[in-house]
């Protein structure tokens, strides 16, 4: 991915394991590109007296979504410090993708206004991720973690919203080219279920075939043969108070969407 750096122009670089951030450092500065790197130049603290910055890169220290009782944040650059910053995006991985955006707003010289950046950051929105949905009489969480990387910081922000006390059902698809057994060894102590679904796809994997690859992580596993069947079985297997959780796949996510008439910012 470091190919995408160009001669000259500045890198934000988020939390990334050493070897790539050696590597990404390394390009940065034969094309002599100016590096900015989470942890270093671009600090996030919890918008409070006397807090100290939030540690990085542990990836057992994420800030978790909110942080505080005002959920404010502090992003430092080079460029300036910009307090207040409040993330509309939920989940453990948004105050530092939030101090990244900002970073490179700042690196880009777009800053404009305090005002705009409280905006924007509060604005945010990614549809299928950590996006609610009642529908059915029943409240679902669609996530497009499809990775391992994705599937861990969905755990966390399971507990960081007080989800994982709950009990929640897995309705899940992948496509090819992911490891499910990665992707599932993150989620399957968290779901009481997993119901594999298909989806629309011509690189999708086939539900019977997840269940062989990885119906054995979990407590309980169910094959469906239409999504329509596995959104009635999700259903049928919890009650109102219960958390479905849909995940895997961006494309199952949006395919769930669609069928509840989900837009774009809804």
């Amino acid at each position: 991915k470091a190919g995408i750096i160009k001669p000259g122009i500045p890198v934000v670089v988020g939390e990334m394991p050493g070897e790539a951030l050696s590597t990404i450092l390394r390009i940065a500065k034969e094309r002599g590109s100016e590096a900015w790197v989470f942890g270093r130049e671009i600090l996030l603290t919890v918008d409070a007296p006397g807090t100290p910055t939030l540690p990085s890169p542990s990836r057992h220290s994420r800030p978790a979504g909110g942080g505080t009782r005002s959920g404010a944040y502090v992003v430092t650059t080079p460029h300036g410090t910009h307090a207040g910053l409040v993330p509309g995006l939920t989940g453990v991985m948004q105050p530092h993708n939030m101090a990244l955006a900002v970073a490179a707003m700042d690196a880009a010289g777009s800053t404009k206004t305090l005002g705009g950046l409280h905006r924007g950051a509060r604005d945010a929105f990614v549809p299928g991720r950590m996006q609610r949905v009642h529908a059915e009489d029943r409240e679902w969480l669609l996530d497009g973690a499809h990775n391992r990387e994705s599937a861990k910081a969905l755990a966390e922000s399971l507990v960081a919203s007080g989800d994982a006390d709950r009990r929640i059902v897995l309705l899940t698809g992948m496509v090819q080219g992911h490891d499910p057994e990665p992707l599932y060894g993150e989620l399957a102590s968290s779901v009481a279920e997993v119901i594999f679904a298909p989806i629309d796809f011509h690189r999708a994997v086939q539900p019977g075939q997840l269940m062989e690859l990885a119906g054995g992580l979990f407590a309980k596993a169910l094959a469906a043969e239409t999504l329509d069947g596995a959104i009635q079985a999700a259903i049928s297997a919890t009650s109102p108070d219960d958390l479905i959780l849909v995940s895997g796949s961006f494309y199952l996510v949006g395919e769930v969407g669609r069928l509840f008439g989900l837009g774009d910012r809804e």
